[in-house]
């Protein structure tokens, strides 16, 4: 990591988060705790777990619910027997998988990670093995999940037989504190979850796996859980996160309470979360992240917390039901007919329950979280995760009428008629003083016809292995709004870290942004029955009104006038304007998901003096 920016993640932090990490610095290397280099086989001799397994397996059983048939788990079991053949999607492609797996080699292309320390590896490194994101998402272990399911679905014993050489290769191979896996709390966290709970459906299934795999299995799942208690993300950090570290502890705590360290970590850390679950959200119900396809991601861990907390009879307190109510809302609203939200801001395709592709992940953690809340649900169908945790489907999801909804805390105005959907932001850039997942998009405007983006967000495609992508994709330059040159409505100093920040204020019925660098700019959009007006005014030098577009869009330009067609399907929309010296189209790219890009273009207009007006006529393909 550059000096620089170790000097700015510096000075984003506050007094209190600065003493936490070096006090843990100082603790990890002059006095840790004696089970931080145990191996996971020397972990659970020392706490015998073998005595108390019937504890274990108490406990566990009523953690879920035994997985019941539908039509939801199709994918499961088709990603299910593609793995028997060594054969799994990451991030939605395809790769093989050995059996067991190289834990520390790049499913895409076989670049390793060093057998070395994990205090002494940076995983930010972009040229080590094409970034970390991929070997940590085979860490997770999210497949023992599906092969758990699947044993409960057909009696077949090879999905046993492979659940058990991962979890005992992984344990063997990983042990606390060595390689890549053991770098991020969150990885931990996740992990513990993907564990316990597919230990928990196969317990339900009556499946035999020998103790010494399980006892190992528990001692890293308590070491991972004290490891992310005493090194939480706090301050700056506190994100998902924390959230994920929270949850990976109270989960393993419920799971083994009768180790004391870890049942007070347990204790601790679900009152931290009734502070740290509504802090992920505005009053609204708006993700404070600013990145709209987290939110599944955060419910899930939301939902694991809540059964561990559940076997001890902890509550929620009534602040956090309120606000994971209002979630609900929100993503009622900006669901997309696929069961989809708009890519606002990051997304890294996280997920812990039934993993497999082919399934809205917001479907199946929102109708899960419906359930415990007794709200309705988002979808018909996706029961799988409710009736695995509750036993219970819930109540039927409520419609969305067509209309204009304000998310003014979040930052929001959305607007549906029929099969259309828009989204205007003037919301925050992101949670905390670093913001680490906003992009610097104020005052962008989104349009979708049904699933297709028309005016588009460009999505995420990249953390760690490509920094110039991560570098455009979050840009200004690359979102539905008014630029200034090459330039960011807010200071870039790392791919999770922005510095100085732009100003959002509501101003004469819009809103007003005020970059960094002395730039502003002011947006009103109005929304009628066939059209979107858009008034800007605007201070400052080589502005230009931009609109990316989806990747279906192709462009056709007469002067002022753009007009933009499905590929298969016709003209949706025509843009017309005043101010606007002439439109060009530029090209650009598009990423429809996590490590995923596409070529596409953008409208790209040069502004004559200090105002536009921009009216955009919709058309029904």
């Amino acid at each position: 990591m550059s000096l620089r920016w170790k000097l700015a993640r510096l000075r984003a932090m506050e007094p209190h988060e600065i003493l936490h990490r070096a006090r843990n610095a100082a603790r990890d290397r002059f006095f840790p705790p004696a089970w931080e280099t145990w191996s996971p086989e020397e972990a659970a001799r020392r706490w015998e777990i073998e005595g108390n397994l019937e504890t274990v397996k108490h406990r566990l059983l009523r953690l879920t619910h035994p997985v019941r048939p539908c039509p939801s788990l199709t994918p499961t079991l088709v990603e299910g027997e593609a793995f028997l053949r060594g054969e799994w999607k990451l991030f939605g492609r395809e790769v093989r998988i050995e059996d067991p797996p190289n834990w520390r080699a790049n499913p895409f292309d076989g670049r390793e990670w060093p057998d070395a320390p994990s205090k002494e590896m940076d995983y930010r490194n972009s040229e080590r093995a094409g970034g970390a994101k991929y070997v940590w998402e085979l860490g997770r272990l999210t497949f023992l999940e599906t092969l758990a399911t699947c044993y409960a679905l057909t009696g077949d014993s090879r999905y046993v037989e492979v659940y058990e050489r991962i979890l005992k290769d992984f344990c063997e191979r990983n042990p606390l504190g060595r390689g890549i896996h053991h770098t991020s709390g969150i990885e931990q966290a996740v992990r513990n979850i993907t564990i316990l709970f597919s230990l928990s459906t196969l317990l339900h299934a009556q499946a035999e796996i020998p103790q010494d795999v399980v006892c190992s299995a528990l001692a890293l799942c308590a070491q991972q859980a004290l490891h992310c208690w005493t090194h939480l993300s706090v301050g700056s950090s506190g994100n998902n996160h924390l959230v994920a570290e929270l949850a990976g502890t109270v989960v393993a705590g419920a799971a083994m309470p009768f180790l004391p360290e870890l049942a007070t970590a347990a204790e601790r850390a679900w009152s931290r979360l009734q502070t740290a679950v509504p802090a992920q959200f505005h009053s609204d119900g708006v993700p404070a992240e600013q990145a709209f396809r987290y939110l599944p991601f955060v419910w899930e861990l939301t939902l694991a917390a809540w059964q561990a907390g559940s076997l001890d009879k902890r509550p929620w307190t009534a602040e956090a039901k309120e606000i994971l109510v209002k979630s609900l809302t929100f993503a009622r609203c900006f669901r997309l007919p696929n069961g989809e939200l708009p890519p606002v801001g990051d997304e890294d395709d996280g997920r812990i329950f039934f993993p497999a592709e082919g399934l809205s992940r917001l479907d199946l953690a929102g109708n899960a979280l419906a359930v415990l809340l007794e709200a309705p649900r988002l979808s018909l169908d996706a029961h799988a995760l409710a009736t695995l945790l509750s036993g219970e489907e819930g109540l039927k999801p409520t419609a969305v009428e067509d209309g204009t909804y304000q998310f003014p805390d979040g930052g929001y105005t959305l607007w549906r008629r029929g099969a259309w959907l828009a989204l205007w932001d003037h919301g925050p850039l992101g949670f905390g003083r670093i913001a680490a997942h906003g992009h610097a998009d104020a005052n962008m405007l989104v349009l979708y016809h049904g699933t297709s983006p028309v005016l588009a967000d460009p999505g995420t495609y990249e953390y760690h292995g490509d920094v110039q992508a991560r570098d455009r994709f979050r840009s200004t330059a690359w979102h539905g709004t008014v630029c200034f040159g090459a330039r960011d409505q807010s200071e870039n100093l790392g791919p999770f870290l922005w510095g100085a920040k732009a100003e959002v204020s509501a101003a004469a019925g819009g809103y007003e942004v005020r970059w960094h660098t002395g730039e502003r700019h002011w947006r009103r959009v109005e929304f009628q029955s066939d059209q979107i007006q858009v008034e800007d005014l605007i201070a400052g030098a080589d502005a230009t009104v931009v609109f990316p577009l989806g990747p279906d869009i192709e462009a056709s330009l007469d002067g002022p006038r753009a007009t933009l067609a499905l590929r298969k399907s016709g003209v949706v929309a025509v843009v017309e304007a005043d101010g606007i010296e002439e439109w060009r189209i530029e090209p650009m790219e598009f990423s429809p998901r996590f490590s995923w890009k596409v070529l596409s273009q953008r409208l790209v207009g040069k502004v004559k003096g200090h105002s536009v007006t921009l009216v955009i006529r919709l058309a029904e393909p």
